[in-house]
């Protein structure tokens, strides 16, 4: 039972950094600046010119990059619950059922921060288009 609290307790410490980090990271535009929230949704609701849309581009390929990084933390955790999730005795069994309910979790968040990376690209993608489009006028 031991083992199961620390590696709970390993597995919120891990989600608190992914969640700093991504807050201190969150946003950077070229040339180091960063990209405000309020920014971001001004230049997401208005964005014409080709600086305009490469910034948005890049904030969503950092932001891909970030998510994929979050999925592999995420496939990490689930390797080590997983690691814990077999028992013989009934209190044995009892950490095993938590360990693979954590590590089933741990699949699907990373499933869900790849699915999240993969909307990013796209978005990218278009805005890249955008620049393109605008810097061909």
């Amino acid at each position: 039972m031991k083992r199961l609290f620390t590696l709970v307790a390993v597995a919120v410490t891990l989600l608190v950094a992914v969640n700093v980090s991504a807050q201190t990271n969150g946003a950077a535009a070229p040339s180091n600046q960063v990209l405000s929230k309020m920014e971001l949704q001004r230049l997401a609701a208005e964005a014409q010119t080709r600086e305009e849309h490469t910034k948005l581009s890049e904030y969503y390929l950092k932001s891909a990059e970030r998510r994929e990084l979050e999925a592999a933390e995420y496939d990490s955790m689930a390797t080590s619950y997983a690691a814990h999730s077999s028992g013989s005795n009934k209190s044995a069994r009892r950490a095993s059922a938590a360990a693979f309910q954590g590590a089933q979790h741990c699949r699907n968040l990373a499933a869900l921060a790849r699915k999240a990376a993969a909307e990013d690209r796209a978005l990218a993608s278009l805005h890249a288009s955008h620049a393109t489009d605008q810097h061909s006028h």
